[in-house]
């Protein structure tokens, strides 16, 4: 605590943030009286200065839960709000983010006209149309729509938004697609001053790169990636380069270094390069907005030239500590951001590991990569479920490329503010380089095995992969402090190693799970067998969309589950909302085989998908009733729909396909109508089944009694999103529920996940 207490109490208030996570009632209760209890103590304790330090380490555990709990609202609470019309004024407080599809102003709210007046002083997230009218924090802006909760994550893996507003203080978001935002007022001071800088940078670019390096080059001087191509910019993940664009410790050391070269030219005293050096920080921070990485590289930087100012060595502890508690003093929810965790656990391993792998012989340029990554891929795994494993090798040449570039692009930045005649030659070699890198990165993800999906790690296995990192630097010291060991504690301490290797290596049942996700309006089922085998069925679309289902909701999930590799792709018949996603995917993932009904006449979703199987050398089969095949042991596939001779055609062309493990069965059926559905039961087909995914998203079109008659299911599952076809139709759900039979929708419940030991089957829904 005494040698390094900025540390020590930023490691307690993060610890305390963690524990009032979700118990947000019980922790004001208790910490109240737990930190009057201790603050008592405290001032008894103030004559007993050796054991007073001891006494406040619970301080700052309880202070940081204290803090985070104040800073979060009930959902019950945020939630009565939703639905109702708020027309408002508010100060913008970040940079708004502009895309094809909207416009998102983050506002903290100072009048509210009409609408609840409790959420004056609060933050919310306003969307509007998108727009080419340029806003900057500080300004003040009116507003009117209507209040909605964000958006939550609908299946396993899939990012949930509305969580990660919450973690930074936003808890409402308003549309106003249908209203208008417009300025009050133009905000004064340094950020506007910044902001305005900013925009004149942006602008100068516009006329003078072409758009892909002009996104590149805004992502390395702002951080901005919203230019950046998608297939780019997952290129960069893949390769394990993305944090470039993470404005932190390499840009900020760069800005610096550049301001101390300049500065070396004029005989300053120390003072006045604190000053200047710290002007520069403020200034650039608020140019690029002041996120946890910047904040935190910002602010060490400035430790560092204060403790180089006073003459004393700057501990990087103590001032990594300081950093993280301003952090999380200012914003406590970012504790639960990865880009957070990413900027202070990878800085943090980086220094801690370089110097130990240096001493075993490993050259310092490939040391510090070697260090991120081992200390950065956990928490890869456990957010993205992805792991690069070329990241080491690719970031030497790639930090190399960068950091060139982005010393031509401040340059050429200072340029445009100061002399703007001299930026573009600046400008041209930076974007001329990132080019080159980007052609590099992407050349390295398109390798085979460049990087894979794995399932997110238990947090107590993260706790172990951290802890050994933490004693691996005095492994090689531990046979002469194994000695020291008392024989009673070696026996206690072997146990504990031989309980926690048994607990991780103690086989666990495995079960047959057949996910039902929740893509909108359409259909995609994910099955994965006991023997860790894995299927496809369908992978969603949104006709008349450019929002892509497989990359933007079912890869995720692919990815949560640690599929790298799908034994059997199939669709049910080739309309885009069952389609589209399978397209999507088939670039990014190794399949084993391609199955699908008799092909339609003009079809050009299979054109797409033929010329896919051509090139990925994937086998390509059409089924037909009677046709069988195994995926497992015990689980078999039986193809009921369509018959060879009639194949039928749109709908009444889907596969429908019954599955059997041990005792237990699902009944899978597309979009197959009456005129299908009567053929199936013309020609006497067993029928039944435990779980029924109903067809064709619950239409009237396709509700025959008779035929659910014959299923005589246990659970009915629909798969549908919003839409203007009434679907599922009331007579259908009015029909099972005369019956019993409970009805699970994916609209309502979001993802439905069925996991069965071949006896029984349980049921659960991810909302």
């Amino acid at each position: 605590m005494k040698k390094r207490p900025l540390l020590t109490g930023s490691l307690l208030f993060a610890a305390g943030i963690y524990f009032s996570r979700g118990n947000y009632c019980l922790v004001w209760l208790l910490l109240i009286l737990i930190m009057f209890v201790f603050l008592l103590i405290t001032v008894f304790l103030l004559k007993k200065e050796r054991y007073l330090s001891y006494f406040l380490l619970p301080l700052f555990f309880c202070g940081g839960a204290f803090w985070f709990s104040l800073s979060q609202v009930p959902a019950a609470h945020s939630s009565k709000f939703e639905g109702i019309g708020l027309v408002g004024e508010g100060v913008l407080f970040t940079y708004p983010r502009i895309s094809e599809t909207s416009s998102n102003y983050f506002l903290k709210i100072k009048k509210v006209s009409r609408g609840p007046n409790y959420l004056v002083g609060k933050c919310v997230l306003v969307v509007a149309k998108p727009t080419t009218v340029v806003y900057f924090p500080g300004d003040q802006l009116k507003f009117q729509g209507k209040i909605e909760l964000p958006a939550i994550a609908r299946n396993p893996g899939n990012f949930n938004y509305r969580e990660y507003l919450a973690r930074q203080g936003v808890f409402w978001q308003v549309n106003s697609f249908q209203g208008q935002v417009e300025l009050i007022k133009s905000g004064q001071g340094i950020k506007s001053w910044a902001g305005r800088g900013r925009k004149k940078i942006i602008t100068y670019l516009e006329p003078l790169l072409p758009q892909r390096e002009k996104g590149l080059l805004l992502g390395l001087l702002f951080g901005d990636t919203h230019s950046m191509e998608a297939a780019e910019w997952e290129a960069y993940q893949k390769a394990g380069v993305v944090h470039l664009f993470a404005v932190s410790g390499l840009h900020v050391g760069l800005v610096l270094g550049f301001v101390w070269f300049l500065l070396s030219f004029f005989q300053l005293s120390r003072v006045w390069r604190l000053f200047w050096g710290s002007l520069v920080l403020i200034a650039y921070g608020f140019l690029v907005g002041w996120g946890a990485s910047i904040l935190r590289a910002s602010l060490m930087a400035f430790l560092g030239l204060l403790a180089l100012m006073v003459e004393r060595k700057n501990d990087f502890y103590n001032s990594w500590g300081a950093a993280a508690g301003l952090v999380l003093l200012i914003c406590p929810g970012e504790l639960f951001q990865v880009g957070f965790q990413l900027s202070f656990v990878t800085t943090g391993g980086i220094f801690y590991l370089t110097p130990w792998l240096v001493r075993k012989g490993c050259p310092y340029f490939i040391g510090v990569p070697f260090a991120a990554f081992l200390v950065s891929s956990p928490l890869l795994a456990y957010h993205f479920n992805q792991v690069s494993l070329i990241s080491p090798l690719v970031n030497i040449l790639a930090v190399a490329i960068f950091g060139l570039a982005a010393m031509l692009a401040f340059v050429g930045a200072l340029g445009v503010l100061m002399v703007p005649f001299i930026a573009a030659p600046f400008f041209l070699a930076a974007g001329f380089l990132l080019f080159i890198l980007s052609e590099i990165v992407i050349k390295a993800a398109s390798l085979s095995g460049a990087s894979i999906n794995l399932a997110a790690p238990s947090l107590a296995a993260l706790g172990l992969y951290y802890l050994f990192l933490v004693f691996l630097p005095f492994l090689e010291y531990s046979r002469y402090l194994w000695r020291e060991v008392p024989f009673l504690m070696k026996g206690v301490i072997v146990s504990i190693i031989m309980a926690l290797l048994l607990l991780f290596v103690w086989p666990t049942k495995a079960y047959l799970e057949i996910v039902f996700l929740d893509v909108g309006q359409g259909d995609s089922i994910l099955i994965k067998t006991p023997q860790g085998k894995t299927a496809l069925l369908d992978g969603g679309g949104r006709v008349g969309s450019t929002f892509s289902v497989g990359k933007k909701i079912v890869e995720p999930v692919l990815a949560h589950y640690g599929i790298n590799y799908l034994n059997v792709m199939m669709m049910s018949h080739h309309h885009w909302d069952h389609s589209e996603g399978l397209i999507a995917l088939m670039p990014s993932f190794r399949v084993g085989k391609f199955l699908q009904p008799p092909q339609e006449e003009n079809s050009q979703v299979e054109v797409q998908i033929g010329e896919l199987c051509r090139k990925k050398q994937i086998p390509r089969k059409e089924l037909t009733a009677g046709d069988k095949f195994n995926l497992g042991k015990e689980l078999t596939w039986e193809i009921l729909h369509p018959t060879f001779e009639k194949p039928f055609s749109e709908n009444n062309r889907s596969l429908v396909v019954k599955i059997k493990y041990g005792n237990c069965s699902w009944l899978l059926t597309g979009d197959i109508e009456k005129e299908g559905l009567e053929d199936l039961l013309a020609r006497d087909v067993d029928l039944s089944a435990d779980i029924l995914k109903l067809p064709h998203h619950g239409s009237l079109t396709s509700f025959l009694p008779a035929f659910y008659e014959q299923v005589n299911p246990a659970g009915v599952i629909i798969s549908v999103g919003k839409n203007n076809f009434n679907q599922p139709h009331p007579q259908i759900l009015n029909y099972f529920r005369e019956k019993g039979i409970p009805v699970f929708v994916t609209r309502e419940r979001g993802a439905i996940i069925t996991k069965s030991d071949g006896r029984k089957i349980v049921l659960r829904t991810f909302l």
